[in-house]
């Protein structure tokens, strides 16, 4: 099976999955509606005849006659759409799939996110990995932290301004020949400053937050310190 065959297949699923409800108003609409005729009392010409046991006036008892057909509160559509008659074959082979394989398929290709397909995936991934556990007679967690630790750094988003402020902390000072990771604290406005190179005056509330999570990363913690008499935030190495 090569790619092109896969998109192929790929593309029959969306098409088959897709919701079409909106297009049509269902087999039992659509022939309700068709299926109105116009019968008022006076629209046969029915006569009144004598009930011979009561005496009553009653309608004479005669086969159905035809009736005109009105269209006011109905129109004609079609009852099933071709593209969901064409398509019946593909819905019929993937729900024949087993419950795991229809759930994926679903979630993917049809925008279906029910709660019950994602417990469906997760229950078979779960049962998958603990049979891969026995038979492998067990995972070393040390392998496994390091494994996890990883993969979960290749999809992280980093921020741009991490790798600069990482650079700087290790990077000594001109004038003073000072390493700003060795001091015994850091404030944001510094390091916004002297990392960033931003002007102070441009220093606002969103610029502060995202440099204070660009210090948690570093392994920084944010506490209260006085210092020159004001008390103040200062970042210090945790």
């Amino acid at each position: 099976m090569n790619t092109q065959y896969l998109e192929y297949v790929r593309q029959q699923l969306i098409v088959a999955t897709a919701d079409l409800s909106g297009a049509t108003k269902g087999q039992l609409v659509a022939f309700a509606e068709n299926a109105q005729f116009t019968a008022t009392a006076r629209s046969r010409g029915r006569k009144k005849v004598a009930d011979p046991v009561t005496g009553r006036m009653v309608n004479p008892s005669s086969p159905p006659i035809p009736g005109q057909q009105s269209r006011a509160k109905g129109s004609s559509i079609a009852l099933v759409l071709p593209v969901e008659y064409s398509t019946a074959s593909w819905r019929r082979a993937l729900l024949s799939l087993e419950e795991h394989q229809k759930a994926w398929l679903l979630w993917n290709y049809s925008e279906n996110i029910r709660f019950e397909h994602q417990v469906a995936i997760t229950q078979w991934a779960w049962a998958e990995a603990r049979e891969t556990f026995k038979r492998l007679g067990g995972i070393q967690f040390r392998d496994a932290e390091r494994l996890v630790a990883s993969v979960h750094e290749q999809y992280t988003i980093k921020d741009a301004w991490l790798e600069t402020v990482e650079k700087w902390l290790d990077t000594p000072d001109l004038m003073t020949n000072d390493i700003p990771r060795n001091c015994e604290f850091l404030r944001a406005s510094d390091v916004l400053r002297d990392a960033i190179g931003l002007d102070p005056r441009h220093i606002g509330k969103r610029e502060e937050m995202r440099i204070s999570n660009v210090l948690q990363n570093c392994g920084y913690k944010r506490e209260t310190r006085r210092v020159e008499g004001k008390l103040m935030k200062v970042w210090r190495r945790g």
